[in-house]
């Protein structure tokens, strides 16, 4: 099975011709246009109009996308109105007729092929923004993440690696950002998952690491300066 993956595309819809015929295409969080991205209506109207028609461009079969901290709309939805990754899609799409390669992943699974992805959104240090939870809370969610599972999504780095820390010079050069109580679930099914996908920390280090039988990879697209600077990461299942 061939999988592609990419994340934090702040409005960048990559042109079509950059993917490679695939089964699968992650999203790791993070694609709302900056200028909009607290505006639910403008939001709305982005997802509905661009995003999906964009997806249902892409050479695959699937596209499965967690939210991240930029994706206010989602939050709302899921957090204040207490609506299932299911539902939410249903109501976000009621108006259009055409049917839409998207699956919404917020805790929750995805299987094809015998192959079984899981994504959440959550994130650390981050009260003032979509998909925050403290500490206890994290711990909590990330016990939910299957132990039979090929394939994590989250938005937030682990602290394995480098792949949560700011690589690029500026206000936060080398600072580490990784969520601790991740790390201690993904170390425990390391024997399990195959990859471990994250966003969030643009310049964090995008070299695969590998741990035991996973390989934790960050699969941002742009820089600090919200400019693209890394390619769509490509694997076989």
């Amino acid at each position: 099975m061939k999988v592609q993956a990419l994340s934090d595309i702040h409005g960048l819809l990559v042109k079509t011709d950059e993917f490679v015929e695939c089964d699968i295409i992650c999203i790791c969080g993070d694609i709302f246009p900056l200028e909009i991205d607290r505006d639910p209506l403008a939001s709305m109207a982005w997802f509905c109009n661009k995003f999906v028609p964009w997806v249902n461009s892409l050479p695959c079969k699937y596209v499965l996308y967690t939210p991240g901290n930029h994706d206010f709309l989602f939050n709302e939805l899921y957090v204040n109105k207490l609506m299932t990754p299911m539902k939410i899609m249903k109501y976000i799409l009621r108006d259009l007729k055409s049917t839409c390669k998207l699956k919404l992943l917020i805790d929750s699974s995805f299987e094809y092929e015998g192959k079984r992805f899981y994504g959440s959104p959550w994130c650390p240090n981050l009260s003032h923004w979509a998909f925050y939870k403290d500490s206890y809370s994290l711990e909590q969610v990330f016990k939910q993440i299957p132990w039979d599972v090929d394939v994590v999504m989250t938005h937030c780095p682990s602290t394995i690696g480098d792949s949560g820390t700011v690589l690029q010079q500026g206000w936060n050069f080398c600072r580490r950002l990784g969520c601790e109580e991740l790390t201690s679930e993904l170390f425990d099914r390391q024997s399990f998952i195959k990859y471990a996908l994250c966003g969030h920390i643009h310049s964090g280090d995008h070299k695969p690491l590998q741990i035991g039988q996973m390989k934790v990879v960050n699969v941002c697209l742009l820089d600090e300066d919200y400019k693209r600077a890394y390619p769509i990461f490509e694997f076989e299942l």
